[in-house]
């Protein structure tokens, strides 16, 4: 049995292609943390098609006041869902997509009471996977919790990664590295679960720009979150009468969006879309999902990066080597990327004087 663990759209995507490829013909189960509004559409279509033998949703109570209590609590006593899991089921192989130490040992604990020898993979998680070397290591209190429950011994079981483009890592990971095998827009059953779960093949208009969203409330970054609002209301004001699209991340709920924008909502998936539409270019602060669609699809629409424009500048430093190799691949197919320096630089983008797009 092979098992994934997934937290996001994109997560789950991953799986289900690597379901149809990598793991073609064997048992699989699929488990999703409930951190986005479709998680319930995921299960039933995923059953539906018999792509998994089982698909498994835990609440993660990640849009209510138990958020941090569950957490804690999973610390000590996990999922009840997982461990009738792991009971039914022998797995050969598994891979954490969704990174979480303290969840991870405890899963691997569970797996390994009915078989020792299971491998254990890890699974991208976008941009953060390329430019963060310590991102699926323990942090702050995670290595006392570990220390004290007796459970690091587990993360060592962790020796492989998957990455759809490991050529892009600016960091040599711990372990072998293998690659997921990319999807393309010939495989019309792969594309047609996508949009079965995800109605992702909404076409309005644009007005030529789409602003992709980040969950920076959610996660407790508030400067950043105001600056986003900042950004897409000085967009929408230079647009004039053309209205922006913007698009919300599957975590994101609507709030600071200015009233008038095209909104795409939180439970379309934005990678599965990107073939409808119609926009001249993309623009974010520095969502991975800016950069997927030329890493899945082979799309060249120019893209926008707002990130220097932003007042706190410490966290973007692991960008530059990620930005120099995707450009290069990038700007080779014919695509082009800016990132302004100063606001005024980005309107000129918009008025059309510094001309980055058709």
């Amino acid at each position: 049995m092979v098992g994934f663990y997934c937290g996001t759209p994109y997560h789950v995507m991953l799986a289900i292609h690597m379901s149809l490829h990598e793991f073609a013909g064997e048992d699989k189960c699929l488990v999703v943390l409930k951190n986005f509004s479709s998680t319930e559409k995921v299960h039933d279509v995923c059953i539906k098609e018999h792509l998994f033998k089982e698909v498994v949703i835990i609440d993660s109570h990640r849009f209510d006041r138990r958020r941090e209590w569950t957490r804690r609590y999973r610390m000590f006593s996990f999922y009840p869902e997982f461990k009738a899991l792991c009971k039914n089921y022998r797995f050969d192989r598994f891979i954490f997509f969704s990174a979480d130490r303290m969840q991870d040992t405890f899963m691997i604990k569970l797996i390994m009471k009915k078989n020792p020898s299971c491998e254990f993979f890890i699974g991208e998680d976008g941009l953060g996977s390329y430019t963060k070397s310590d991102m699926y290591k323990p942090q702050g209190r995670e290595n006392f919790w570990l220390d004290l429950l007796q459970r690091r011994k587990y993360l060592s079981c962790l020796k492989t990664s998957y990455f759809l483009n490991p050529e892009l890592l600016t960091y040599v990971p711990d372990g072998k590295v293998l690659s997921i095998q990319k999807p393309n827009r010939d495989e019309q059953y792969f594309l047609s679960i996508l949009n079965e779960i995800w109605n992702s093949k909404p076409i309005m208009d644009y007005g030529g720009i789409l602003y992709l969203t980040q969950p920076f409330l959610e996660n407790k970054q508030p400067i950043l979150a105001e600056e986003q609002s900042y950004f897409i209301g000085y967009l929408q004001e230079k647009l004039g009468n053309r209205k922006l699209g913007v698009k919300l991340h599957p975590t994101s709920r609507n709030i600071g969006i200015p009233s008038g924008c095209n909104v795409i909502g939180s439970d379309v998936l934005f990678e599965a879309m990107v073939g409808n539409v119609r926009s001249k270019i993309f623009i974010g602060i520095y969502s991975g999902a800016l950069f997927t669609p030329f890493l899945l699809w082979g799309d060249i629409t120019p893209i926008i990066l707002l990130c220097k424009l932003c007042s706190d500048q410490s966290r973007f430093g692991a960008l530059e080597t990620f930005l120099h190799r995707f450009s290069e691949k990038f700007e080779k197919q014919g695509g082009k990327i800016y990132i302004p320096k100063t606001i005024n630089e980005l309107g000129q983008v918009i008025d059309g004087s510094i001309k980055i797009g058709q």
